[in-house]
């Protein structure tokens, strides 16, 4: 038999799990809340206003890469920084017929960036590593987006910019 206690702890821990991201997209949710254990792990201010269904023509895999790519990166450099600098956001606009997506997170000096616009990694084996953000970049140019990458006052942006799904040509088809 559980005690109590365990029982209770188990209904804690499964609640916060289920009930941290809504966005409209079940993919882009399962990746938030999962992320979400490691962001308070390592003591990292999570925020999201995120419209899902900006991504409601993206393959699961694609989500996967983007999302998956995107948030370990930052988690990675964020671990570097003391836990009071650690913050990241995930913002999602619409501009016309266009979304935006936008991964912010605190950043210190100034990055070294390659011939392909690229930030190059910092890490030893420098031939085994890089390869997130040329995903991230391959996967959004499927859709007809584009990546650009900054960093400003204190801030790394990784933004994407790609067509917005048609809503009205999915109603059409049903």
């Amino acid at each position: 038999d559980i005690s109590p206690e365990i029982t209770k702890q188990l209904k804690e821990s499964i609640a916060k799990y289920k009930s941290f991201a809504r966005c409209g997209n079940d993919v882009i949710d399962t990746i938030l809340t999962e992320k979400n254990i490691v962001f308070e792990k390592e003591g990292i201010k999570f925020t999201y206003h995120l419209n899902g269904l900006l991504f409601s023509h993206f393959a699961t895999q694609d989500i996967n890469s983007i999302f998956g790519n995107a948030l370990d990166n930052a988690v990675e450099y964020l671990s570097l920084l003391p836990k009071e600098e650690r913050f990241l956001t995930i913002r999602s606009y619409e501009v016309g017929s266009l979304a935006k997506i936008s991964f912010e997170n605190s950043y210190k000096g100034e990055p070294s960036f390659n011939k392909e616009g690229l930030i190059d990694t910092t890490k030893n084996n420098a031939i085994y590593h890089g390869f997130g953000l040329k995903s991230i970049r391959s996967t959004i140019n499927k859709y007809g987006g584009s990546m650009t990458i900054t960093v400003e006052e204190g801030t790394f942006k990784l933004q994407l910019l790609f067509p917005k799904p048609n809503f009205e040509q999915k109603e059409n088809d049903k």
